[in-house]
């Protein structure tokens, strides 16, 4: 017998196949930890909101304009 899969949790356009793992220093860390904080939301979502603004003003393809990671 095979069970159902239950509902993702991450929002649709954020999975792919391949997670991104991000080493950073101690203070790398602790930068992240305080935003996370101060908007109450988790590592994740303050490690992803950096990225994304670390992103704007490149000559990087933007997420809508970047292949699907899913196909």
């Amino acid at each position: 017998m095979t069970t159902a899969k239950g509902p993702s949790r991450s929002p649709r356009g954020t999975l792919s196949d391949k997670p991104l793992y991000v080493g950073l220093t101690p203070a790398e860390h602790l930068a992240v930890k305080t935003l996370a904080r101060q908007m109450n939301w988790g590592m994740s979502l303050a490690a992803r909101a950096l990225i994304v603004a670390g992103l704007q003003g490149t000559d990087i393809p933007k997420p809508e304009a970047a292949p699907d990671l899913n196909a």
